[in-house]
């Protein structure tokens, strides 16, 4: 288990919400689920990257319709 799940499990045992094996094994579940949900500084990295090529291209094709339509302007 992990830190945290220890000190949970902790809690609720000093709490007395659960016995000791009770406690242990609702935090260690806990973890369980958790720790499947968690997104990762790995996750967040390529969270950023996607952003980020995400951003320059809309910033392209903006300026690609923005030069568009000033060419269509000045033409009048």
């Amino acid at each position: 288990m992990s830190t945290i799940s220890i000190e949970f499990a902790e809690r609720l045992k000093r709490e007395k919400v659960f016995d000791a094996e009770k406690a242990n094994a609702f935090a260690k579940a806990l973890n369980d689920e958790l720790s499947n949900q968690l997104a990762t500084k790995s996750d967040l990295i390529q969270l950023e990257n996607r952003l980020i090529k995400w951003m320059f291209g809309l910033v392209l094709a903006s300026t690609a319709i923005n030069l568009t339509v000033i060419g269509y302007l000045i033409r009048f």
